[in-house]
């Protein structure tokens, strides 16, 4: 705890290097796992039992489009936030979203590096990686919740984790406690790595099979009874996938799926550094939504 109060304060965070900085604050996740309570100010605040068994969704890549739920289309939005922050959002107006985690399909918790993606055992978010789901996480009791069975992850599927409970603030806040910790269900898929793909379109192969990863996220989110969902730019960074390709297949399942959410949310940093052909994450899934009408 010493240590990552020492890591945490505002001078200590500019002097250290990033990755000992996350290795703290994972260390720190555990430590607070395993006690079921952190220190909020003078508050003690306990971490919620969720209950519920992991489960694994599988796209059969035929089926018939969802019964509507609703009166109305989903108010899709792409919002330039902190994922965590998007679903918390939700929740406080009364929402009951599932997040996508952007997951490694090897290894829960993200890998060290893609060459060793497959040695990976615990996951990179222990030793410092930066990815998003290394974030999850961090931020949460996700590392308690892993069922080794069910990795490697199904290559058109994904898993539905309904136990899992956030109680810290991202990296700009220096991985601050929540004053209350949010229970919110994770979905984890993994895009295809380094896909095959011509500029800014995927082969045909990796397209259809990553609509079925897609379909797969949207589907257990449904099976579930959530009613909202926070999504991200699937694949778009160290995998490789071009963004302007994942935004349209998720554009094709925002259409399918209009009426059986109530809200539909893209948390896709502003990442000016990370570009494809120029075009960035953000700026992909907001040209492609800016005119998105499901019927």
């Amino acid at each position: 705890q010493a240590e990552f109060s020492a890591a945490t304060g505002n001078a200590a965070v500019a002097g250290l290097r990033r990755g000992k900085l996350l290795a703290a604050v994972a260390r720190d996740t555990v430590r607070v796992c395993a006690a079921g309570e952190y220190a909020a100010g003078a508050l003690a605040v306990k971490l919620p039992q969720c209950d519920g068994p992991v489960e694994v969704h599988v796209s059969e890549g035929d089926s018939a489009p969802p019964a509507p739920a609703y009166g109305e289309d989903a108010a899709v939005r792409v919002l330039s936030m902190d994922c965590v922050d998007a679903a918390v959002s939700l929740a406080c107006e009364g929402l009951r979203p599932a997040l996508l985690s952007m997951a490694n399909q090897a290894a829960a918790g993200g890998g060290p590096q893609l060459a060793a993606v497959a040695r990976a055992e615990c996951g990179g978010w222990k030793t410092g990686a930066a990815a998003q789901e290394e974030d999850l996480f961090r931020r949460s009791n996700l590392h308690r919740l892993v069922d080794p069975r069910h990795y490697p992850l199904p290559e058109f599927g994904c898993t539905y984790t309904p136990g899992s409970v956030f109680f810290r603030r991202g990296v700009s806040e220096g991985y601050a406690y929540m004053p209350e910790p949010v229970p919110v269900a994770t979905i984890s898929c993994a895009a295809y790595v380094q896909p095959a793909t011509c500029g800014m379109r995927l082969a045909d192969a990796e397209q259809e099979g990553t609509r079925r990863k897609i379909d797969a996220v949207f589907a257990a989110a449904l099976a579930h009874g959530h009613d909202s969902l926070v999504l991200s730019a699937l694949g778009c960074g160290a995998f490789g996938n071009p963004p302007t390709a994942i935004a349209r297949l998720f554009r094709e399942a925002c259409a399918r799926y209009a009426r059986a959410f109530r809200r539909i949310d893209f948390a896709v940093i502003d990442d000016e550094v990370a570009r494809v052909h120029g075009v960035s994450n953000f700026e992909a899934f907001e040209c492609e939504f800016k005119s998105f009408r499901p019927s």
